[in-house]
């Protein structure tokens, strides 16, 4: 029987911001096929919370997935997993970092695995559409994950 690799994942956030616990509800569950067929295509509202909407998109092929509430974007997620070079990533990171004034990014040089979630100035999201956003983020990156895989075995 072939072993199976364990894959990890890091979910960084700015210092000061409340660190992210993973989990899913059932909420998300339900709701990420929907997600996953129409976020790349252009700008979705999230079921049952029509004032937060999602799109995912690419710049220099890596993933991320900016919210919006209410019209006004809250939050961007970017996505690192082992087929994507970092050298595309931390840059990108790094500069969303800078113009938000956030300090400075953690990295995990080993962990090749990661989100960086960054909340845009003004972001008016209570705690449960933090934690909504986050789960959709976690959900969403490993559906990329699968797809960069396969793309990579081809």
């Amino acid at each position: 029987m072939p072993q199976q690799k364990y894959v990890q994942l890091r979910h960084f956030v700015p210092d000061g911001h409340p660190q992210v616990h993973p989990g899913m509800s059932d909420e998300v569950k339900e709701m990420m096929p929907y997600l996953i067929e129409r976020c790349p295509k252009a700008w979705t509202k999230i079921p049952k919370h029509t004032h937060l909407e999602i799109f995912a998109d690419r710049k220099k092929d890596v993933p991320f997935i900016t919210f919006r509430k209410n019209g006004k974007e809250v939050f961007i997620h970017v996505f690192r997993n082992e087929f994507v070079h970092p050298i595309h990533v931390i840059p990108f990171v790094v500069e969303l970092y800078y113009r938000f004034r956030l300090g400075q990014p953690d990295f995990a040089p080993d962990q090749p695995n990661w989100i960086h979630s960054v909340p845009l100035p003004g972001q008016d999201l209570n705690q449960k559409e933090i934690i909504l956003t986050h789960q959709i983020a976690m959900s969403l990156f490993w559906t990329i994950h699968h797809d960069y895989g396969r793309r990579a075995r081809h």
